[in-house]
């Protein structure tokens, strides 16, 4: 039932993003012109489409549905969605399909991403620029600076939107081309929820957190998977994933559906 209420609301989300697309107005949001479905933001319903994406594969009719839920993720631009789906999915491909199936596929995804970045050149609708990469290791960089002022306890909640530029003052002191290609030094997120949890709680926090998240992965792992928990587990993966280049856990819809999942996965009768 769970599954199925994922894969209702990520149609309705996919062909609101579709129509934002290609028509230039949504259904629901008619005055929005962007692929963000209702969501709010292109990457956010990029993430957010992982898991109607795999609850629709861990379901048999509704996966005539994936199609459409790829595209749109493909549309959404959301690059570290893209990189959480195609390992996630790999892992799904190595546990349902026969070896030689899973290498030929893997091969033709790899060289079908290559083509895809050679075609879509830097800045060709954003799509292979690598600007957001590059900021992001800038953000990381800040990240970490914030961090060795408190490594056991961290600087609080939600302290890096606050605290960043101070960090980052210090980065720019010390070595100044930090500044260099920085256009629009003002990130309110890390972009990696990994390093994020340094700064709002210290090791003390991220281990715990992290460490529980892990614990719970292994447990189901050891468990045994069958078809629908395999898939839910893949799409799980995927989020962990892009969590190095995002932040999912920092958004409530992505966060909820996350641990409401786990709690299928743990659960007595999901084997």
């Amino acid at each position: 039932m769970l599954l199925w209420v994922i894969v209702s609301a990520g149609l309705a989300i996919s062909l609101e993003a579709f129509a934002q697309h290609y028509l230039r107005r949504g259904i629901l949001l008619p005055w929005v012109n962007q692929p963000i479905g209702t969501i709010g933001n292109t990457n956010y319903v990029g993430c957010y489409l992982l898991f109607p994406i795999f609850a629709a594969l861990g379901l048999r009719r509704e996966r005539w549905f994936v199609p459409l839920f790829v595209f749109c993720l493909f549309i959404s631009r959301a690059r570290a969605s893209w990189l959480g789906f195609g390992i996630g999915f790999g892992l799904w491909l190595y546990w349902t399909v026969p070896r030689k199936v899973f290498v030929a596929t893997s091969l033709l995804c790899i060289l079908g991403a290559i083509a895809a970045f050679m075609w879509f050149p830097n800045g060709a609708k954003g799509w292979a620029e690598t600007n957001t990469l590059r900021y992001r290791f800038k953000y990381w960089q800040a990240s970490v600076e914030l961090w060795k002022e408190s490594p056991l306890f961290g600087t609080g909640m939600a302290s890096y939107r606050n605290r960043v530029y101070d960090a980052q003052g210090r980065l720019g002191q010390r070595d100044p081309s930090y500044w260099n290609g920085y256009d629009e030094p003002k990130p309110r997120h890390v972009h990696n929820d990994y390093l994020e949890s340094l700064n709002d709680g210290g090791l003390l926090y991220a281990v715990t957190f992290w460490g529980f998240i892990g614990y719970v992965m292994l447990r189901v792992y050891r468990k045994g998977l069958d078809r629908m928990t395999r898939a839910i587990f893949c799409g799980q993966v995927a989020v962990l994933v892009s969590a190095m280049f995002f932040f999912p856990f920092r958004l409530t819809d992505t966060a909820v559906l996350f641990f409401v999942q786990s709690g299928v996965l743990c659960s007595p009768e999901s084997r």
